[in-house]
């Protein structure tokens, strides 16, 4: 997830990241990832959170602990609707 970050903000020249939806793959993760995953999150900018199954539960629950104002589960049949600026 950081790596993508990164790559998408390379790719749009440096604008926020406005959503992340979907399976963060943090299931078999260890402390210090998920950790060091909320601190980049943290910094993007978010205005949305929305991890899916593959983010795994205890990942999930330290998210929704880390980001309860955009915390959004996104279960399968999730509807998301954006508008643009």
């Amino acid at each position: 997830m950081v790596n993508t970050l990164d790559y998408v903000r390379h790719l749009t020249g440096g604008k926020a990241v406005r959503a992340v939806i979907g399976g963060l793959h943090l299931g078999s993760a260890r402390e210090g990832r998920i950790q060091q995953t909320i601190a980049r999150l943290r910094d993007a900018g978010l205005t949305i959170l929305a991890p899916s199954h593959c983010t795994g539960a205890p990942a999930t629950a330290r998210l929704w602990r880390a980001f309860p104002e955009i915390f959004h589960p996104a279960g399968g049949g999730t509807v998301f609707e954006f508008q643009r600026d």
